[in-house]
């Protein structure tokens, strides 16, 4: 199916991008890199501490996204907006 079709359908293919680049003399961890949680996951503090385990210091969505329990019971969530903001 042509752009001009799928366009006309309202659709529209993405571009996906991933931190890998053959200019990169190493490659991104994808494991560490992609982060996802689960709704019963979102309020569990301890989950988010294994998962920052280990992400370690490794490019992550981690430092793009702050888990719903830090907006309402951290008391550094502005910290952690702001980090997120010069991550971006």
């Amino acid at each position: 199916m042509n752009d001009n079709r799928l366009s006309s359908l309202g659709i529209k293919i993405p571009s996906v991008l991933l931190p890998q680049s053959s200019r990169q003399k190493q490659s991104t961890d994808l494991q560490k890199w992609a982060v996802i949680a689960c709704d019963q996951y979102t309020q569990d503090s301890g989950y988010w501490e294994r998962v920052k385990a280990v992400v370690g210091d490794a490019p992550s969505t981690l430092n793009l996204i702050i888990p719903e329990i830090f907006l309402f019971f951290d008391e550094e969530a502005s910290k952690r907006i702001d980090g997120i903001h010069k991550t971006m």
